[in-house]
């Protein structure tokens, strides 16, 4: 028996499966507040729901840079 930590779970459309189905939100390894990932509980396909907002790239301060 495999055993999976699963934060909620509800229906949504899935493109696969192009139906309803339930999906789970597994723990977000990206540390989201609203975590956009999914996942259809019959065929496994990855689901983003939401506006994801892109990462700000870290500058090099001019003293490393040097």
């Amino acid at each position: 028996m495999v055993s999976a930590t699963v934060e909620r779970m509800t229906t949504m459309q899935c493109p696969v499966c192009q139906d309803e189905r339930v999906v789970e939100q597994p723990p977000c390894a990206d540390e989201h507040a609203d975590c956009p990932e999914w996942l259809c509980t019959d065929c496994g396909a990855a689901l983003l729901i939401g506006v994801m907002q892109p990462e700000r790239a870290q500058r090099r301060s001019a003293d490393s840079a040097a």
